[in-house]
């Protein structure tokens, strides 16, 4: 939904709320983002027990089979990260891992990296833009601090 927003200029938070007054619906878990949103089908469910293994790792993978070079950050998942895809870089600083970037992707909704102070990792990297994908960051905030940002289904 939050493409068909984007692609009509609509807000998919706006969406989001409407959807939200349906009692067969409500809001909880009505934030839109990257990946699965909901588990009202079997085959919905199917689908997330299939993309389980994958979710924010499989756009990395898919950038640097793109030509990209790609730094990962994680709080719990390196490890394994690293397992599965040997051939992306890893840092253990959220910090650091911005260093020389030309993109920012939000990707998960670790509490830690919402609460990053957009300024200070501004200074590090080449361009300061942010693709938020979870629809979790105060794009606001980001802004003031000279971001230019994007967020799933937001104008």
């Amino acid at each position: 939904m939050a493409e068909v927003c984007e692609a009509s200029g609509a807000n998919v938070a706006g969406l989001a709320d409407v959807l939200g007054h349906d009692h067969r619906i409500g809001r909880h878990g009505m934030r839109p983002g990257l990946g699965f949103g909901g588990g009202c089908l079997p085959k919905d469910l199917a689908g997330f027990i299939d993309r389980a293994d994958e979710p924010a790792l499989a756009v990395a993978q898919a950038l640097h089979d793109l030509g990209a070079t790609v730094t990962v950050t994680d709080p719990k998942a390196l490890d394994n990260a690293r397992k599965l895809h040997p051939d992306l870089d890893y840092v253990e600083d959220p910090i650091a891992a911005v260093d020389d970037a030309d993109l920012l992707l939000h990707l998960t909704e670790w509490h830690h990296f919402t609460t990053i102070d957009p300024k200070r990792l501004a200074t590090r990297t080449t361009t300061p833009k942010v693709i938020d994908a979870r629809s979790t960051l105060n794009t606001d905030q980001w802004r003031e601090a000279g971001w230019m940002t994007r967020a799933l289904g937001r104008p």
